[in-house]
């Protein structure tokens, strides 16, 4: 009977000791997690400042072929009128 108790005590330290193990395995994921989402954050706003500048010298150069179409019409239609 002893010995039954002495195997039931053994396992019951032995899942203490695995539980303790997850619980710290667990709390460094969560650690990790946690600094992966705070940089997360960073990388987006860096993403969303470079899509906007990309964008705005996109409008810029599609404002200034505008111009530029709209000079050339302006000559074709001078041209047509002689």
């Amino acid at each position: 009977m002893d010995q039954i108790l002495e195997a039931i005590q053994k396992m019951n330290e032995n899942f203490s000791n695995e539980l303790k193990e997850i619980k710290s395995d667990i709390k460094a994921m969560k650690n990790q997690l946690d600094r992966i989402e705070l940089n997360g954050n960073e990388d987006v706003i860096g993403m969303l400042i470079e899509v906007k500048k990309q964008t705005s010298n996109l409008n810029t150069d599609i404002t200034n072929l505008a111009g530029k179409v709209g000079v050339h019409d302006m000559i074709i239609n001078r041209l047509s009128n002689i």
